[in-house]
């Protein structure tokens, strides 16, 4: 191992003095890599955690479709119902996303609503220690026709953040970090510049990824060019957002390497690190014309689609 091997991958100046998940928690991940304790703290606040919020549609929606996802996520005002937002849960419940207080014309209470039985009865040991009294009854939430539900995914600065340390912790575990990133990269990944073109949306079907990855499975390709001193990554979420980063635009100096992987929700959030063979794929352009970009963001629903109703129940089309 290198001297530069033995610091973190991330910031490659502090020592590794953690585990850091390859593929974080809240998508399945187990499969840790070493790498210093900041950098593992300001992740998880930074960025994880943001997009575990974000992806939380498309959990309760993968799990309305049988996937159960590895914890509990909230669709926060999926529901709107005569006036109420309701949270929709990947146990798929429904329950009120903020309490609704009725008052007299003396502003007494006269009826109250929560989103569960432990709001309501903390509401009521609150009102009590004032002298008040209150009933509790429980009710569950019925009668509610469900609309055919549809989420639309915040592709922002977080996620792909996410990605770029998700390709970095993916080659450290097979030994290809050294050299890996540029600075422009680094200073992204870390929060210190606004650099969110090291990542794009890539809406282009590469046959020879899809024959890699399960379906619905997260992903990710990273390759190092010794030839055009270039780095880069593909990376797919649950088989349905994939981006394109930029890891080392033209310093690469290692050898020439590629590696795959794979977490599959489908088959019990099994992981895979692999070398693969070294595949060549466009680098995904900044902006896309619009007839360009509606033909193959077409094209991708149609294949997100197909994965969904391999694998899912019901009427699992992902996009309409």
């Amino acid at each position: 191992m290198s001297a530069n091997s033995q610091s973190c991958p991330y910031c490659r100046i502090r020592p590794r003095s953690s585990e850091d998940h390859v593929f974080p928690e809240f998508l399945g991940g187990k499969s840790t890599i070493r790498a210093c304790k900041p950098c593992n703290d300001l992740f998880g606040h930074a960025f994880e955690g943001p997009v575990s919020n974000d992806f939380a549609p498309m959990v309760v929606m993968l799990r309305k479709g049988g996937l159960r996802p590895p914890r509990r996520a909230v669709w926060r005002r999926a529901v709107k119902r005569d006036g109420v937002d309701y949270d929709f849960d990947s146990d798929l419940n429904l329950s009120r996303s903020s309490p609704s207080i009725e008052r007299d014309e003396k502003g007494s209470i006269k009826r109250a609503a929560f989103a569960g039985l432990q709001a309501a009865k903390s509401f009521i040991r609150g009102q009590e220690a004032i002298g008040k009294k209150l009933k509790l009854i429980p009710q569950t939430i019925k009668d509610i026709d469900m609309p055919r539900l549809e989420f639309r995914l915040n592709i922002g600065a977080e996620v792909r953040r996410l990605a770029i340390k998700i390709a970095i912790a993916a080659a450290d575990r097979m030994g290809f970090s050294d050299g890996l990133i540029d600075e422009g990269t680094k200073e992204f990944l870390l929060g210190t510049a606004d650099n969110t073109g090291r990542v794009r949306m890539d809406w282009t079907k590469h046959d020879e990824l899809e024959k890699l990855r399960p379906p619905l499975s997260h992903f990710a390709f990273v390759k190092g060019n010794g030839q055009t001193h270039r780095s880069y990554a593909i990376l797919q979420f649950y088989g349905i957002l994939q981006l394109y980063a930029v890891l080392n635009d033209t310093a690469f100096a290692g050898n020439d390497f590629a590696i795959i992987a794979v977490l599959d929700p489908v088959q019990g959030y099994a992981e895979r690190f692999e070398q693969a063979d070294l595949l060549t794929f466009p680098e995904a352009p900044v902006k896309l014309g619009h007839w360009e970009f509606q033909r193959l963001k077409w094209e991708w629903m149609k294949k997100c689609n197909t994965e969904a109703q391999a694998v899912l129940q019901g009427d699992a089309k992902l996009f309409f």
